[in-house]
């Protein structure tokens, strides 16, 4: 029973460090302006189009599905 007890107020103190640790983070974050424009550069590029597979193999997995 001890056990038990004592795990759950290590818990409580657990989600009590996670909190502060948020706090203190919190006022390092860029503001909202600045943090969306890299997401619409254009310099990213986009990934390539994946191969498709062999007609055959599509008639195949349409016998299986069917």
């Amino acid at each position: 029973m001890s056990d038990q007890m004592s795990d759950r107020q290590t818990g409580a103190s657990d989600r009590q460090t996670v909190a502060s640790d948020q706090q203190t983070v919190a006022p390092l974050s860029v503001p909202p302006t600045e943090a969306a424009a890299p997401t619409t550069s254009p310099a990213v590029p986009e990934a390539p189009a994946a191969p498709r597979p062999p007609r055959r193999a599509l008639r195949a997995v349409a016998r299986w599905t069917a």
